[in-house]
């Protein structure tokens, strides 16, 4: 990202959405499988529901969660989320249900948030975190790689600079 030309745009990849889409509508096909399977041969006599219930009812439950998966893939799909934006105004950064703006002039920092896991396995997530001048923090970490999380903390650092610098009165 040398090159600062505004507006920069990240979005999540549609492949994983459609990915999540798959998956959500299986679940839901197999759900229904199970709700009209009366024998209960798909539920089986092993693990937590081998007795006391009906093989409809984990149908149901199943195709639930399917449910719940294509909704929030197709809630993704058609609202091209999550979306981060650096503008000539500021940050906008869109998921599905929720848009935050900060203005270049509200923005204190940016900062790189590490989380690590050590249990079961060990995992180092870097997302990006933004501070405004009132304090209040943004942590972004969709729709960035974890490897563009530094790269795209330089450019947003070099935009707030050079914008103060372009405006007078801060």
């Amino acid at each position: 990202m040398p090159d600062d030309s505004l507006p920069i745009v990240f979005t999540g990849r549609a492949r994983n959405k459609l990915i999540v889409l798959a998956v959500g509508i299986v679940l839901m096909g197999i759900g229904i499988m199970m709700i009209f399977d009366q024998g209960g041969s798909l539920v089986g006599g092993a693990g937590p529901f081998r007795r006391g219930v009906l093989p409809s009812q984990v149908g149901w439950m199943v195709c639930g969660i399917g449910l719940v998966f294509t909704v929030l893939a197709l809630l993704q799909l058609v609202r091209a989320c999550p979306r981060l934006e650096l503008n000539d105004e500021g940050i906008l950064y869109s998921r599905c249900l929720q848009t935050t703006r900060i203005a270049w002039n509200e923005l204190d920092r940016a900062e790189i948030q590490r989380v690590s896991a050590a249990r079961p396995i060990e995992a180092v997530l870097d997302s990006l975190m933004l501070v405004t001048t009132d304090g209040r923090k943004v942590v972004i970490s969709a729709p960035i790689a974890p490897a563009q999380v530094a790269q795209l903390r330089e450019t947003i650092t070099r935009v707030a600079a050079r914008d103060r610098s372009t405006r007078p009165g801060r």
